[in-house]
């Protein structure tokens, strides 16, 4: 019985593949070890673009840290023509000088006088 289960194995009609005009044979044994080559070159595939030094992940990383990146230099972009702008008005602007001097600064002109009110409402709300 063993002997006819080894007759019947390597009894298997041999394969004829025509590449480019010629023709291989490829036996069972062959077909097997291209299947086994085929798996161990794929996983070293797998395995080289999920490596930490260059594979996917760190694409991705480097991806979203460029376009991270980007924004922000865009915002400093918006950032720096809204203070080019503001620049502007302090140096040519002298009603604009002397609005943002009384406003934020409490500055008053000559022969000016400043009255200070305390809020009321806050007042009796801190006593309470």
């Amino acid at each position: 019985m063993a002997n006819e289960t080894r007759e019947s194995w390597d009894s298997w009609p041999i394969r004829a593949i025509n590449v480019v005009g010629m023709s291989f044979y490829k036996e069972r044994r062959f077909g097997i070890l291209l299947v086994i080559g085929m798996i161990c070159y794929l996983s070293l595939l797998i395995v080289g673009m999920l490596q930490r030094d260059h594979g996917i992940f760190v694409s991705l990383q480097l991806k979203r840290e460029c376009d991270r990146l980007r924004q922000q230099i865009s915002n400093y972009g918006e950032e720096n023509r809204a203070l080019k702008q503001e620049w502007d008005r302090l140096t040519n602007d002298l009603r604009y000088v002397e609005r943002i001097a009384r406003e934020d600064l409490y500055m008053i002109g000559e022969h000016e006088l400043l009255f200070l009110f305390r809020d009321l409402e806050n007042n009796r709300a801190a006593h309470h």
